[in-house]
């Protein structure tokens, strides 16, 4: 099965190829109509008709090349950043911990570092890191990407993943409750209330702050 990374690389791809094929069209007509004369001929009798359309047919062409390969590159960059090493973002951060009698198992997830957290005194803590850059918001109920004041939700609802990842922890290691944590590697959190909706969310350098405070 194909990682996160490499769907995201074969769509990068396919938005590219698109893009440069719809960019060429302009330029691909004249040469088609010069090379099989008999289209040319039966087109003629509209040339009042579609003459006057061709500038803002080319101009439209151009307009969703560039929305397509725009969208390729920002899939590539994302695929780039799904590749990163695991663990690189956090480890540091939650190394110190060990010495102190914590334990920490690390997997991976659908792209994102997972990582369980148990406590010398046995509490249990499923933290997710997710890659995303930016500044950070949230409410009672989700997270989002704050751009100029505005809030841009992201296409998965982070905090009822890391929900659901904690609750399918704590159910195959038989505990009796695993804390979810969700960790923004790479992005500032500004979020005046925690936890969000169950969901404690805090950026990297915060992290072992968190646990020594919930453990």
């Amino acid at each position: 099965m194909a990682s996160s990374a490499d769907r995201q690389r074969i769509a990068a791809l396919t938005s590219l190829v698109q893009g440069v094929a719809i960019a060429i069209v302009p330029f691909f007509v004249p040469v088609l109509l010069a090379a099989v004369p008999t289209i040319a001929s039966a087109i003629e009798p509209f040339r009042s008709i579609w003459e006057p359309l061709l500038p803002w047919l080319r101009g439209a062409c151009w307009a969703l090349a560039a929305l397509l390969i725009g969208t390729g590159i920002r899939r590539l960059l994302n695929a780039s950043k799904s590749d990163r090493p695991i663990g690189t973002s956090v480890l540091p951060v939650l190394q110190p911990l060990q010495k102190q009698g914590w334990q920490f198992q690390s997997s991976v997830a659908a792209g994102d570092q997972q990582t369980l957290a148990k406590s010398p005194k046995g509490d249990a803590f499923c933290i997710v890191v997710k890659a995303e850059r930016g500044r950070i918001g949230g409410d009672d109920r989700t997270v989002f990407r704050l751009v100029d004041q505005s809030q841009n939700p992201f296409p998965i609802d982070f905090v009822n993943q890391t929900k659901q990842r904690a609750a399918r922890a704590r159910q195959a290691l038989r505990l009796k409750r695993v804390v979810p944590v969700l960790v923004f590697s790479d992005a500032i959190v500004a979020i005046a209330t925690n936890p969000v909706a169950g969901v404690h969310v805090v950026q990297a350098k915060d992290l072992r702050r968190l646990l020594l405070e919930l453990a």
